[in-house]
């Protein structure tokens, strides 16, 4: 029975090899190895494995699931860990008033693979979240200890999103900040690749050193169970001396195999992770041919009426320095045009402000001249210009344009 431990040896080594192989490998190496944690813990006979190849039903008003106790509360010093693993998983409230509740301090909804055992994280093309509803409420609150607002319903048909501090929507492409942080993310990675080499080899040697010490105790146990009936007798306390180490033995093989197997996912998870972080990054393009070429991302905002103010959470106007709408852009047009490109009949555009200011002035190199550059244009059959002085006073001059139409002044 010894034997199996070399055999055991080699399917280790084997998936030590793998830490640098592609992904289709690596999932190769994990299924094969499975068999040794399966026979390890068929060995303890502890706990308890249930398996139907059919279907499971678990039945009652009420069900929970967890480390805890008969109360439902979670005992071991807060001590609890509940993974669901599976190729589909739902979860269903039932009814109209059925609900689903997530409470958490951390909740993260990633869309990877996890793989078999749950040490990947690779990105499909089918990646996706998909959230609907009639009533969609996302609040970010600033609250400490407990929430002080309870976010209003946004409506039947309604999505309201409200941030305290920041809100930021961006549909954008990076280049330069893109490849700092992959070079950043790469370097994290190397780090922790070699921590992660230095322990898997400490590791192999006590797995190792284990497996030696159970083929040297079921030797003797086998030495026992062949020697004669009065020999036997007189080393019975050997015997039962045996059995007790290897069973003592039996679950620290386990768990060392556990960690060792462990650490081999994760090092070559990382090492997958490098490998796509560093093609990625090749193929990011930069400078001029990323400043002068469309990156292809757009935002879009389509309603029937939009509103934008700089007001707070009490509805109050604010007008302090701080407040204001800024547009930066090459280029920005305001149509109102039908589909066919025809002025809609009634549209206006207006602007009303204290002050007002319409310049084509650039900024030279060192930021020390202001000359003006390009031209205004401005287009229609009448133009109606007016300085108004105090309360009672009107200048008023009227010119006839050559095109028949009138300018005001």
């Amino acid at each position: 029975m010894g034997y199996i431990f070399d055999d055991w040896k080699d399917l280790l080594d084997e998936f030590q090899k793998c830490v640098d192989k592609d992904l289709a490998e690596i999932q190769k190496q994990k299924a094969e190895v499975q068999q040794i944690k399966e026979g390890l813990y068929n060995s303890l006979g502890d706990g308890l494995f249930y398996h139907d190849g059919n279907r499971v039903v678990i039945s009652a008003p009420e069900i929970v699931i967890g480390n805890v106790d008969r109360t439902g509360t979670l005992q071991g010093g807060g001590i609890g860990k509940v993974i669901i693993r599976g190729c589909e998983v739902d979860i269903e409230g039932v009814g109209s008033m059925g609900s689903v509740v997530s409470r958490a301090p951390i909740i993260r909804q990633v869309a990877v693979d996890p793989g078999i055992d749950g040490k990947e994280n690779v990105v499909c093309d089918t990646s996706q979240i998909v959230s609907q509803a009639c009533d969609i409420v996302l609040h970010s609150s600033n609250a400490t200890d407990v929430f002080s607002q309870d976010p209003g319903l946004a409506g039947r048909g309604g999505v309201t999103i409200h941030a305290d501090t920041k809100l930021n929507l961006e549909a954008s492409v990076s280049a330069d900040k893109r490849k700092e942080d992959i070079e950043a993310r790469v370097s994290d990675l190397g780090d922790k690749s070699s921590d992660l080499k230095t322990k898997m080899k400490d590791q192999k040697k006590t797995v190792d050193d284990l497996f030696d010490q159970m083929a040297t105790l079921l030797d003797n146990e086998d030495e026992y169970n062949q020697s004669t009936d009065f020999k036997l007798r007189t080393n019975v306390e050997d015997v039962i001396e045996t059995q007790d180490q290897i069973e003592a033995l039996q679950p620290v093989i386990y768990n060392a195999v556990k960690t060792y197997l462990s650490l081999v996912s994760q090092l070559a998870e990382v090492n997958r992770q490098k490998t796509a972080l560093e093609a990625e990054k090749d193929a990011i393009t930069t400078g001029d041919d990323f400043k002068n070429n469309t990156t292809g991302a757009t935002l879009n905002l389509n309603a029937e009426s939009i509103n934008i103010a700089t007001i707070d959470g009490e509805g109050n106007l604010h007008t302090n320095d701080e407040a204001g709408i800024i547009v930066k852009t090459p280029r920005m047009g305001i149509g109102m045009t039908d589909d066919s490109g025809k002025l809609v009949e009634g549209s206006s555009f207006g602007v009303a402000a204290e002050n007002i200011s319409l310049a084509t002035q650039n900024v030279s190199d060192d930021g020390t001249e202001f000359p003006t550059v390009g031209e205004v244009y401005i287009g229609s059959k009448n133009i109606t210009l007016e300085a108004v002085e105090g309360t009672d006073g009107r200048r008023q001059h009227t010119d006839e344009s050559q095109n028949g139409g009138s300018v005001n002044q």
